[in-house]
């Protein structure tokens, strides 16, 4: 499975709302409503500033885009970036999930090596749970169903 990393640019914008705003990504997030192109537009713009300090990639496969990995430092735990992945709903439940995660650890601890990588997940999000679990991440706490 041959997948790229390439950084998001602004041209990814209306890709990334889409994804967002599809119905299996808003089930599992903690707002649930959908976003509007507006408020998108404005956090997407914000978000790309900081894009070299806080990663943000986008993977593709045969020059198609198939999902995006955001990095943030964490409001929760000291020298931690959150972790945050979303799959073009065409690719899900194929196995790129996990390939992208482990991706993106790997290239996270190259260039962040004393940094601890968290991630929030919904526990109803099976999938997410298990890819998380394969790449050795483990529970610390629940917050609600997070």
């Amino acid at each position: 499975m041959d997948i790229n990393i390439r950084d998001a640019e602004i041209e990814d914008s209306s890709l990334i709302l889409t994804w967002r705003n599809h119905q299996s990504s808003r089930i599992f997030s903690k707002n649930s409503l959908p976003i509007t192109e507006a408020e998108h537009d404005k956090w997407y713009k914000k978000r790309l500033e900081t894009k070299h300090y806080e990663p943000f990639w986008i993977f593709t496969r045969d020059s198609k885009s198939i999902g995006y990995v955001r990095l943030e430092n964490s409001k929760k735990f000291l020298n931690s970036l959150e972790i945050s992945i979303s799959i073009d709903p065409k690719f899900q439940e194929k196995g790129f999930g996990q390939k992208i995660l482990d991706l993106s650890l790997l290239r996270v601890l190259r260039i962040f090596p004393t940094k601890k990588i968290v991630a929030t997940i919904n526990v109803k999000n099976l999938a997410s749970v298990s890819i998380f679990q394969k790449a050795s991440f483990q529970r610390i706490g629940q917050d609600n169903e997070f």
